[in-house]
């Protein structure tokens, strides 16, 4: 099955929602969500919506690489 969305919410989540189930959470390649942050997203989507996060880049990249300098503590 393929599964069609955006990275984030740029458009207001209803609309959103409306075209799309499936949405990427990038922020999670800076550094892990809170449990309420998820939460949050979670609000107003529809049932069977599909959330990806993005794997944390301290697993993706090697240390010293430029996306590093970016690292959220």
């Amino acid at each position: 099955m393929l599964h069609v969305g955006c990275v984030g919410f740029h458009i207001p989540k209803a609309r959103y929602f409306a075209k799309f189930s499936f949405v990427e959470i990038a922020d999670t390649f800076l550094s892990p969500l809170r449990a309420a942050t998820l939460k949050k997203l979670r609000v107003g989507a529809p049932k069977g919506c599909i959330f990806a996060v993005r794997a944390l880049q301290t697993v993706t990249h090697p240390v010293g690489s430029p996306p590093h300098a970016r690292l959220v503590p």
